[in-house]
């Protein structure tokens, strides 16, 4: 849905400077519809993606990422199975 605020915002401001392409419009749509993704992933679901290991009940190594099960020390009953 970010794309759509891209595509409009340039709709409505390109026309205001004498610039009326659509091939314009989507390069800079395109681009900025980009940038706002990579924002909103490394400002917003980023932080929320590493909270997982914390609620997932799993050990995690050093770096905060989670073992796998199988190496985690848990026997097979412990793990479900």
């Amino acid at each position: 849905m970010l794309h759509m605020l891209a595509v409009n915002t340039f709709r409505t401001t390109l026309p205001r400077f004498g610039i009326d392409s659509p091939s314009l419009t989507f390069v800079l749509a395109l681009l900025l519809t980009y940038v706002a993704a990579e924002i909103s992933y490394r400002v917003f679901e980023s932080p929320i993606l590493r909270l997982k290991a914390r609620f997932r009940g799993a050990k995690a190594d050093s770096t905060g990422t989670p073992l796998p099960l199988e190496t985690s020390g848990l026997t097979d009953r412990e793990q479900g199975r």
